[in-house]
């Protein structure tokens, strides 16, 4: 996987002064390439670990913009490649959703050098089907839990706003998976902080005749700037 560093740099936005920025951007760059290597030498718990400290700091600091998505895009891939390495299929199939609905263009990298992780992700690249719905008598989920979104600080600071619009299969357990990003918001943090409130709500599930079933959502997420 490559990355454009010197492009970073310029478009980056961060609401810092320029050394900060720079310093900051040697950072991630640095714990990048040491998630990579431990990705590489399938030391997946040590990845996973550089890749959440970094996605906290990113949440906190990028704005909006293609180099900030780019960026949060990768890191975000390394996140998804660890817990598939770690045999945390789900987890990994949730962030590895998001990374393809907020950058696309990422399904074209080569992860041979990943391994059995990289494959995972690579046999993965199209959404799941939509679950079937049974004919009879069809009750919709009903949410029983919302978690309110956190509003990123560095989106915030530049006044993001917009509405995430995506689908979701709402599982006859009642939890939420399969996240497909239909219409993203502009800072890919927004997206993220988003999704990650959505995973902890909570539906009664979608039933027929009484069963409970698997039901594709479609749930649109708004964000106001203040």
């Amino acid at each position: 996987m490559r990355f454009v560093f010197a492009a970073v740099m310029l478009l980056f936005p961060l609401f810092a002064a320029a050394d900060e920025q720079r310093k900051v951007v040697e950072r991630w760059t640095e714990r990048m390439s040491e998630s990579a290597s431990h990705l590489k030498a399938q030391q997946y718990g040590r990845a996973l670990k550089v890749s959440n400290r970094t996605v906290a700091e990113m949440v906190d600091r990028l704005g909006p913009g293609d180099a900030s998505t780019e960026l949060f895009g990768i890191v975000l891939t390394y996140k998804a490649l660890a817990h598939a390495g770690l045999g945390e299929h789900e987890e990994a199939l949730w962030y590895w959703r998001i990374v393809l609905g907020l950058y696309p263009k990422v399904a074209e990298s080569d992860m041979s050098m990943f391994g059995p992780a990289g494959e995972f992700l690579k046999q993965n690249l199209d959404p799941p089907p939509a679950p079937d719905t049974p004919d009879g008598d069809l009750r919709h989920p009903k949410l029983v839990k919302r978690v309110q979104p956190h509003y990123p600080h560095g989106a915030h600071y530049f006044g993001t706003a917009g509405e995430l619009v995506v689908e979701v299969v709402v599982t006859p357990e009642g939890r939420v998976c399969s996240p497909s990003i239909q219409k993203p918001l502009p800072a890919p943090t927004l997206s993220y902080a988003a999704l990650e409130a959505l995973r902890r709500w909570k539906f009664e599930p979608a039933t027929v005749g009484g069963t409970p079933i698997a039901f594709l959502f479609n749930l649109t997420i708004h964000y106001k700037a203040d």
